[in-house]
């Protein structure tokens, strides 16, 4: 082989090296993509770590502000209304869902909710207004960094699966109750960067055949917090890096037949940053009354031939949503 045969043959064998690794992800159990703790001294990496957000405590403080003798008075209903409006979106913004159709009648949905820090603080909002006129600010602050510092104290990045149908008996013509069957550990969570994670845990109460005969059916599943090593260890979903939440399962069943892959996909961050969307208070008279905010056992049920345009529908479809969230985050309802 000539020098310049030779010189060609060290470049191909070197492209190759280079090369041998593109597009190809480390494998889930690599020490690479394992949950890590960062380097000893160093804070710990957590998503719920967080200081109380402005528009939560200018929400808490407007509801403070004494205009009549009457209590509630009109700034505590219009504070009231500003956070419930908020929770809904919060709901919303951090949500999607898979929709099966059975038969003209029936009607399967699937929701994953990203428990985010924001939604937390949302869900705290509303419950420290529910529960009536409020306390100091010292107080209600002290009460978020408490409420967020629990649900970080699980190193997870926790999500809620809600499935809702349009009937939860048997059905007209003596066909049974829907029946779900969801393989929880093939659940995987994927970043931005193409990092995979499975779930961590889940509750044992959807792991089974779920039979839909008493309402719908709601559980926690949660993913690792941090990826890495403990020379460079990060989180799995860094803001500053991922633009979205992208999970997916290999296959479910509905009454016993395979329906296949299925993903749900949720905004995380966008590239020029949140810029409060969902999260700027309105002021208003509610039109409603304001005994009607609070958790509930109860969703809407799900209809697949309403437009995402019909703004009126789904705006109260989220907040009926965001009622049940609230209940199944706090066990309000519980004896």
């Amino acid at each position: 082989m000539g020098k310049q045969g030779w010189f060609s043959f060290v470049i191909v064998l070197c492209l190759a090296i280079l090369t041998s690794g593109c597009g190809v992800l480390p494998p889930l159990d690599s020490p690479q993509n394992g949950e890590c703790q960062g380097s000893a001294g160093t804070a710990a990496l957590n998503l719920y770590a967080i200081e109380p957000e402005d528009w939560v405590l200018d929400v808490y403080n407007y509801s403070r502000l004494a205009d009549e003798q009457s209590t509630p008075g009109r700034k505590f209903r219009e504070a009231r209304h500003a956070a419930f409006r908020i929770l809904g979106k919060q709901v919303h913004r951090w949500s999607d869902f898979v929709d099966f159709k059975l038969s003209e009648a029936d009607v399967v949905r699937i929701t994953i909710t990203y428990l985010s820090p924001q939604l937390i603080e949302a869900i705290l909002l509303n419950e420290a207004l529910y529960k009536g006129v409020p306390t100091a600010p010292e107080v209600f602050k002290t009460s978020l960094l408490e409420g967020l510092a629990r649900t970080g104290s699980r190193a997870e990045i926790l999500f809620l699966i809600t499935i809702t149908s349009t009937r939860y008996t048997t059905g007209p013509n003596g066909e049974p109750p829907i029946s779900i069957d969801i393989p929880f550990k093939s659940l995987s969570l994927t970043n931005s960067t193409g990092v995979s994670a499975s779930a961590k845990r889940f509750d044992q109460s959807i792991t089974q055949l779920i039979q839909l005969t008493h309402g719908p059916v709601a559980g926690v599943f949660g993913y690792q917090m941090t990826v890495g090593n403990e020379v460079n260890c990060s989180l799995l979903l860094d803001p500053n890096v991922n633009n979205t939440i992208s999970i997916h399962l290999d296959d479910l069943s509905v009454n016993g037949q395979g329906r296949g892959p299925q993903t749900w996909t949720i905004r995380y961050e966008s590239l020029l940053g949140e810029n409060g969307v969902g999260m700027k208070p309105q002021y208003l008279e509610p039109s409603q009354p304001i005994d009607n905010w609070k958790p509930s056992s109860n969703t809407p049920r799900p209809q697949i031939t309403v437009p995402s345009t019909v703004d009126g529908y789904w705006d109260s479809y989220w907040e009926q949503m965001a009622c049940y969230i609230w209940e199944q985050v706090t066990f309000a309802n519980s004896p």
